[in-house]
């Protein structure tokens, strides 16, 4: 690891993965990193995306390269770190092999194939699934959630492989969020540098499927109105959702944001979005992932 204090040593262990790692598309968690050097220095980092590159063959291996790392809690520790490791895997040969995306207008067939001719190409849109908010959560920092009963979704120009733009993404109640947060004051959200013109479904399972959201990077903005307006800007280094259901299509989201300076004071220092959509052809639909 990179960016502790000079001379010292190390014991690093992985913590709050939550309920399952993934290499690709992450667990329930959010990865973090505890550093000790001697009695005085005790520092947790966390990392709002972890990538780690996957190697096969014989002997199979993970790498993590750089993995940024922000400061959690602790005294005498940078605000900012690296992470860099490697490990091998068992069993000795292992390969992953590509799985091709494809989406479709109509079930799967016997083989779990899109049938011939019901390719999909078009436009996307998707609305929170009934009785559902969208809310972004602190997990450190000042504390609160910010609550919005409306996120509709659009996105155009998806092909049959998978790949498309995402041209529309809002976060209202009314025109602004309820809060949590310190006065729980109410919150106008906006979503930045759309459209995410690299964004893609990739094919997991016949029951999981990821829409990834590429191209922007996403930034969102938050202004939180007091009395006398406050702005809190975020990154999201980590932004999907899982596709758990089809018929119709039924997705969850898993972005994690990381605030960025300038921002107030009131502004969590990390928040995770919570959500579920009902994702559909636009105009109506139904749309599956398949191989």
């Amino acid at each position: 690891m990179k960016g502790g204090a000079a001379g010292e040593t190390e014991n690093a262990e992985a913590l709050g993965f939550g309920k399952r790692p993934s290499f690709s598309d992450g667990g329930e968690g959010t990865p973090a990193v505890a550093v000790k050097c001697s009695a005085t220095i005790s520092c947790t980092f966390n990392a709002p995306s972890m990538t780690l590159a996957f190697e096969g063959g014989k002997t199979a291996s993970i790498k993590g390269t750089k993995v940024a790392l922000k400061k959690e809690s602790g005294t005498l520790c940078p605000t900012e770190a690296s992470w860099t490791a490697s490990y091998n895997m068992t069993p000795e040969a292992l390969h992953i092999e590509e799985v091709t995306t494809k989406l479709c207008t109509e079930p799967p067939d016997g083989e779990g194939k899109c049938p011939p001719g019901d390719g999909f190409n078009g436009s996307i849109e998707a609305s929170l699934v009934t009785g559902k908010s969208a809310e972004f959560i602190s997990t450190s920092g000042p504390t609160g959630t910010v609550s919005c009963d409306e996120a509709p979704l659009k996105g155009d120009n998806f092909i049959e492989a998978g790949t498309g733009k995402i041209t529309l993404m809002k976060f209202e109640s009314a025109g602004f969020c309820s809060s949590t947060l310190s006065g729980e004051p109410v919150v106008e959200s906006l979503m930045q540098r759309l459209p995410f013109d690299q964004s893609s479904f990739s094919y997991r399972s016949p029951t999981r499927a990821i829409l990834t959201a590429a191209g922007g990077p996403p930034r969102l903005r938050l202004i939180v109105e007091l009395p006398t307006a406050k702005e809190c800007i975020y990154r999201a280094p980590r932004s999907s959702w899982v596709a758990f259901a089809y018929n119709p299509m039924k997705v969850k989201s898993e972005w994690n944001f990381t605030r960025e300076l300038p921002s107030a004071t009131i502004c969590p220092a990390l928040i995770k979005e919570k959500g579920e959509w009902t994702v559909t052809k636009a105009g109506g639909g139904d749309i599956w992932v398949t191989q």
